[in-house]
């Protein structure tokens, strides 16, 4: 388990929520879920090849006091950047001290919360 000091770069962690427009199109919002100190690990980049191109994939586990109601629905928004969330691993006494949370560099359209 991390020493307390480790944690020591801010994140946030928004939920989506769907609704339609007047045109009944489908509008993405963001509403902040929950804010965080976190320890950070940068996970070795994979390149994957899609349509015959290469593509750089930015991953990061960040490891936050344990919250409950997170899902893998929600993204991460570190340093203006925002991430999928591809995995939550609840760690510590009774699973309940400390969440890793796995996440992705987010290719699409940002979303305005």
């Amino acid at each position: 388990m991390p020493n307390i000091g480790k944690l020591d770069r801010f994140i946030k962690i928004l939920s989506i929520s769907k609704s339609r427009d007047e045109s009944g199109q489908v509008v993405l919002t963001t509403s902040l879920f929950h804010e965080a100190f976190a320890a950070i690990n940068p996970v070795i980049g994979r390149e994957r090849f899609a349509a015959e191109r290469e593509m750089a994939i930015r991953s990061y586990k960040f490891l936050i006091r344990y919250k409950d109601g997170l899902t893998e629905e929600m993204i991460v928004e570190f340093e203006g950047e925002e991430y999928d969330i591809v995995g939550l691993a609840p760690m510590g006494n009774r699973n309940r001290h400390w969440l890793e949370i796995a996440c992705q560099y987010r290719r699409e359209t940002p979303l305005v919360g």
